[in-house]
């Protein structure tokens, strides 16, 4: 009985000390001269790092995918691996699989997870004496991340022109809290203020 309640107790508290926590981004954009405002159709998205970044994009890649397929924009997402050695072959190797018009190379530059290990308790059957019996599980799950993302927006042209440029910084919640809808609209407009990704009319 103690032990129970010594588990519930650790679980509430682990619970309170989440909650505590607030979701926030911030997107500084470096200034990129010289954008040449075209038609582009294809968009890549390409990301380094480990599995917390990983989900992360690919949840931003969802929400930006809902708006660039109505404008008739397809959005992939290529998984680079969670080490940056050799980063540059895997850009170049993914971009000539998949051809895009353009792509974002997304790159970790500080990180740091805050992981909770709740218990749980397992049932078995022993093939043996077909006895049940039981045991405790600890399974680690990443609940809040804190990132910092250097995202670099480039032309497939033969120079691999650099057309947009932003540091990510932000907390979330990836059990549950979602800015990545407000991260998305973020970057959409500053495309679309800048001509880089909204096909221009015809």
């Amino acid at each position: 009985m103690k032990r129970l309640f010594f588990v519930i107790l650790c679980i509430v508290l682990s619970s309170l000390h989440v909650a505590a926590q607030k979701a926030y981004y911030r997107l500084t954009e470096t200034p990129v001269e010289n954008i040449q405002a075209k038609s582009r159709k294809s968009l890549l998205l390409i990301v380094c790092g480990p599995m917390s970044t990983r989900k992360y994009i690919q949840d931003l890649q969802y929400e930006l995918k809902k708006d660039l397929d109505r404008k008739g924009v397809n959005c992939l997402l290529e998984y680079a691996g969670d080490d940056d050695a050799r980063l540059t072959d895997k850009v170049n190797a993914a971009v000539k699989t998949h051809q895009p018009d353009c792509y974002l190379v997304i790159q970790p530059v500080a990180l740091q997870n805050m992981t909770t290990t709740p218990e749980r308790e397992v049932y078995y059957i022993d093939p043996k004496t077909g006895h049940t019996g039981s045991y405790v599980k600890k399974v680690p799950i990443t609940e809040w991340t804190d990132q910092v993302m250097e995202i670099r927006f480039y032309d497939n042209d033969p120079q691999n022109s650099k057309i947009w440029e932003a540091r990510l910084q932000s907390r979330t919640n990836l059990a549950a809290e979602k800015i990545f809808r407000r991260i998305a609209a973020d970057m959409l407009k500053s495309w679309k203020e800048k001509g880089i990704i909204v096909p221009l009319a015809s």
